[in-house]
């Protein structure tokens, strides 16, 4: 099973909103207010990863659809966020693996 993944986890992928289209690194800012792992907030299907070219994306798939915090599916490693960038999520929790 992948990794639950929490805001500040990480996501790797390309922005074509740019005149040539860049690699980027994103970083989830929005999760769970009352569901935490390893004392982050659980990060979740439509939550934000903001990237380091300045646009952001929402989570719109997630790897395991019946695992799911506030009757939304949990975000893991393996994720995607998409619009402009497109990525995946590459970084979840050590200790909780669901």
């Amino acid at each position: 099973m992948p990794a639950t993944s929490r805001i500040t986890d990480l996501g790797i992928g390309i922005c074509g909103a740019h005149k040539n289209p860049q690699p980027v690194v994103g970083i989830i800012i929005t999760g769970s207010a009352n569901h935490t792992v390893e004392n982050l907030g659980v990060a979740l299907l439509m939550g934000i990863v903001a990237c380091d070219c300045g646009h952001m994306a929402p989570i719109v798939y997630s790897v395991k659809v019946d695992n799911t915090t506030n009757l939304l599916p949990k975000a893991h490693v393996g994720s995607q966020f998409v619009g402009d960038p497109v990525g995946v999520i590459v970084t979840g929790a050590a200790t909780i693996i669901n």
